[in-house]
């Protein structure tokens, strides 16, 4: 009857309402022999497991900056920002946007400077709407590109920093550095009502 009553527990953490990724984290912890207490061993291992890694990396990214390979300004710039994991998803967005992309028109729509920008990594061309706005502060200009690589990832595509690199931008715009991809984001702490320290709490990005 114990064993029943394990296999029942166990089998309510793989629903239809969870997600395929959380159904197959779990999967990992389940055996038609296994017991409560073996599914929990082996849970705590992996929780510790990733728990040590996720400090090694906070630790790289608190006490390091991540090395560059282009000459852009704005992937020195992402270097400082961004955690090691988001500046290698950056960085690789960056080469490819030195060695694949190039110009290919250019029209005006109303404030908007837009360009098609070919991409020969994939075969396709792009059209990034490009706003350098009416001030000299570069933190203001904006720009979107039809392959919606930012709306989807919070991290630049190379369409974007092709243009950005073109219009001799140095910095990436406050609007397009998410906060939870940012060496600081790892770095803020929230207190609950004894005034201690929680480290690791979601925090809300406003952008």
């Amino acid at each position: 009857m114990a064993h029943c009553r394990v296999l029942k527990m166990v089998s309510i953490m793989r629903t239809t309402q969870r997600s395929k990724r959380e159904n197959s984290f779990f999967k990992r912890f389940e055996h038609k022999s296994g017991t409560l207490v073996e599914f929990w061993i082996r849970f705590k291992s992996t929780m510790d497991q990733q728990r040590h890694t996720q400090k090694q990396l906070d630790n790289n990214d608190n006490h390091s900056s991540a090395k560059t390979s282009t000459h852009l300004a704005l992937e020195s710039h992402a270097a400082k920002v961004y955690t090691y994991s988001a500046f290698y998803t950056f960085k690789e967005e960056a080469i490819y946007s030195i060695d694949t992309c190039r110009t290919g028109g250019f029209t005006e729509r109303g404030e908007l400077e837009v360009t098609t920008v070919k991409d020969s990594s994939r075969g396709t061309n792009f059209e990034v709407a490009y706003n350098p706005a009416l001030t000299d502060d570069p933190g203001t200009r904006k720009a979107s590109c039809s392959c919606t690589r930012f709306e989807r990832t919070g991290i630049l595509c190379r369409h974007i920093i092709w243009i950005f690199s073109a219009n001799g931008m140095k910095i990436i715009p406050d609007d397009y550095v998410v906060n939870k991809w940012t060496k600081e984001y790892l770095r803020l702490r929230m207190f609950n009502y004894n005034g201690e320290g929680t480290e690791n709490m979601e925090v809300i990005d406003e952008k």
